[in-house]
């Protein structure tokens, strides 16, 4: 239980803070994208994870991001998140695997002429730093739950 709160808290505190458009570096890191994948890796019923994806969605959906960028991020958290049940390495080196094809699929969708810029490489470098913290705050959470 207190592991899905953990999880639940990571997903809503990413929300809010990506849809005020916090900045860093100049660029926006995919903070649900990030969040989504990383709780994935934690949950074990399917239902918990479509909770969080489903609130996410309804915390973005007030956010100035548009309805196609909202679908795609909840399309490929629920893709990316089956796609993990397949992965053959252990649950840090899939978390950051998963991380980057999020980001890039992301960038196919909205930006692809972006992919070759600096712009994608530091949202690349800052959704994988990321994807670390969430998965050491995360992991310390479901270490201490018992």
């Amino acid at each position: 239980m207190w592991g899905f709160i953990g999880a639940a808290l990571v997903v809503a505190a990413a929300s809010f803070w990506q849809s005020f458009g916090w900045l860093l570096w100049g660029v926006n890191p995919n903070l649900v994208l990030v969040s989504l994948i990383t709780t994935s890796f934690f949950l074990r019923e399917r239902w918990s994870f479509l909770f969080l994806a489903a609130l996410a969605g309804l915390i973005l959906k007030f956010s100035p991001s548009g309805r196609e960028e909202l679908i795609i991020i909840f399309l490929l958290g629920i893709g990316l998140a089956v796609l993990k049940n397949y992965l053959p390495w252990n649950n840090l080196l899939g978390v950051l695997v998963l991380i980057f094809l999020g980001t890039l699929i992301f960038y196919l969708f909205f930006g692809p002429r972006l992919i070759f810029s600096v712009v994608f490489g530091k949202e690349i470098f800052l959704n994988l730093a990321l994807g670390l913290l969430f998965f050491a705050l995360l992991g310390g959470v479901w270490q201490n739950k018992k």
